[in-house]
């Protein structure tokens, strides 16, 4: 194969497909809110069968709840971290083992 029909093949895919291209003196300055979609642009070009809608993003609080477990059988919930906990039901000493870090909890 010559260099310059290998230069030809490769120009041939980086050329833009057909469609609409949106400029970007097109869009607004403004966008309506940081976790809002914006789908008025995808309803008109909605295919037969695909339902496009919108939905109210809300924002939620996690908490973290440990469960605890006896040999006895016997499960309870705590909010936060302890070494040692009491058994409810054989009135035992229950030593805890901490809990491996979630993998991605050293990026935050």
């Amino acid at each position: 194969m010559k260099i310059k029909q290998w230069i030809g093949d490769v120009r041939e895919r980086f050329v833009p497909a057909e469609g609409e291209y949106l400029h970007a003196s097109e869009v607004p300055d403004e966008p309506e809110g940081p976790y809002r979609a914006r789908l008025e642009r995808g309803a008109a070009h909605a295919t037969d069968g695909v339902e496009v809608g919108e939905r109210e993003m809300v924002r939620g609080q996690a908490e973290l709840v440990y469960l605890i477990r006896c040999e006895c059988g016997r499960r309870w919930f705590t909010p936060r971290f302890e070494n040692l906990h009491t058994c409810p039901k054989c009135n035992r000493a229950v030593l805890v083992q901490q809990p491996p870090p979630e993998p991605g909890a050293a990026l935050q």
